[in-house]
């Protein structure tokens, strides 16, 4: 299956659109039947170093890595967590919450292309780089390269059965919007070595990508000491 980038609904209508708004809570049930917020805990504990500046890109509200944060040791010291997206959906609610677990919420909206402006000891994304045709996707990452020594990434698996599974979340109740995004982002979707192709293995990183089981994609990238 050839990979095929096509506009998502959910990316043209308004943040405050009635089904906009149901197709972010379906993508919170999604998450969850999917595992990504272990699987971003995972990434993290993975570290030589607890992180104390994490940027995520493309984070919508924020609850995904909150989740994830909530299941690892609290940092010693306060530490910074930056939201890029090119609207703030991070409630006051949600800022405090991470607040009680020891870490600072910065948000900053626009294209992450300009606002990926500051060095991070982790970058990470979820569910976002598949939106990304292959040459400004390698243009993004080179510019993740430049910020950060450590990022990872959670994306839809491109596989039949994900296919499958995506023409079927009508089943748990989603919406028209995101019965139509999911299959779209599962064909957008990455396998093999598609992102260590686009990361440019010449380059003095370890990378690792994998099938995270059922319908994920996990990528790993880590400079060498």
């Amino acid at each position: 299956m050839n990979r095929s980038v096509q506009p998502e609904i959910l990316d043209g209508l308004p943040a405050d659109d009635p089904e906009a708004k149901q197709s972010r809570r379906d993508l919170e049930r999604l998450n969850g039947i999917m595992g990504n917020s272990r699987l971003l805990a995972r990434g993290i504990a993975s570290l030589p170093e607890p992180p104390e500046k994490i940027v995520e890109i493309g984070a919508g509200n924020g609850t995904l890595l909150l989740k994830a944060l909530r299941t690892l040791p609290r940092p010693e010291q306060e530490s910074q967590v930056t939201f890029l997206d090119l609207v703030d959906l991070i409630t006051p609610e949600v800022k405090e919450e991470y607040a009680s677990l020891g870490w600072a919420v910065t948000v900053k909206t626009g294209d992450v292309r300009d606002t990926l402006d500051e060095k991070a000891d982790l970058v990470l994304a979820n569910l976002f780089l598949h939106h990304f045709t292959d040459p400004n996707l390698a243009e993004l990452l080179s510019l993740i390269r430049n910020h950060t020594k450590h990022f990872f990434c959670v994306e839809p698996r491109r596989s039949r059965i994900a296919l499958l599974a995506a023409s079927l979340v009508r089943l748990v109740g989603c919406n028209r919007v995101t019965r139509h995004d999911a299959v779209v982002s599962v064909r957008a979707g990455f396998r093999n070595d598609d992102l260590s192709t686009l990361w440019d293995q010449e380059e003095n990183w370890d990378l690792q990508e994998e099938l995270s089981p059922p319908f994920s994609h996990f990528f790993l990238a880590t400079e060498k000491p």
